[in-house]
């Protein structure tokens, strides 16, 4: 959680300065948080709060109600980024649907962090029975999380699966791209980090 306030404020600075509006919406079951597109002066400390006031929890993360949220107001002006996990489950259950639900309604960005500590027991290097047992689940995992990414991807939106330092560069890089291919087309529009 804290890797993801840090990576989504992160973020936030970064189109700030681009100078895009950014607008926030935390959510899970229900809105947990919400800062309205804008830019500059306190923008980071504003998203920064309103992060630090939400507590995590174990409810269901409601994609679609996020989804419809964001794009009924901006009426696909925006490009969501959409901080999420990658677990097959909830991929397939829950934001799969969403997506499809909106697709070709702005552009959406699904960034997830991935955890250096199951590459590194992916590569494995130790021959014991347990250190293989544990390289063999983490590369399962990864490759859970790959296609899970492709499954998104196959959607026409793009995924951002990072390790902690990378998340936010990523993140940019897609964003600059689709800024790029997009604001001829589209004028300006704001931002909105969903989580």
């Amino acid at each position: 959680f804290d890797q993801v306030i840090r990576a989504v404020v992160g973020f936030a600075a970064a189109v700030d300065q681009l100078g895009d509006r950014v607008g926030l919406l935390v959510y899970d079951a229900l809105l947990r948080a919400e800062v309205a597109p804008r830019r500059g002066r306190g923008l980071v400390a504003t998203v920064m709060s309103e992060l630090m006031s939400v507590e995590p929890t174990l409810r269901e993360a409601d994609h679609a109600g996020a989804l419809a949220t964001v794009m009924g107001r901006d009426r696909g002006r925006s490009t969501v980024v959409m901080f999420t996990e990658l677990d097959a489950p909830v991929v397939e259950e829950r934001l799969l649907p969403a997506l499809a639900a909106h697709r070709g309604s702005g552009s959406v960005i699904v960034a997830a962090l991935r955890d250096p500590h199951l590459e590194n027991l992916a590569a494995g290097g130790d021959l014991s029975s347990s250190s293989l047992a544990l390289a063999a689940a983490a590369a399962r995992r990864l490759a859970q999380r790959l296609a899970s990414a492709r499954a998104i991807d196959s959607l026409g939106v793009t995924v951002v699966d990072a390790t902690p330092p990378c998340v936010v560069p990523g993140i940019v890089a897609a964003f600059q791209r689709m800024r790029s291919r997009e604001t001829e087309a589209n004028g300006p529009r704001s931002v909105r980090v969903v989580r």
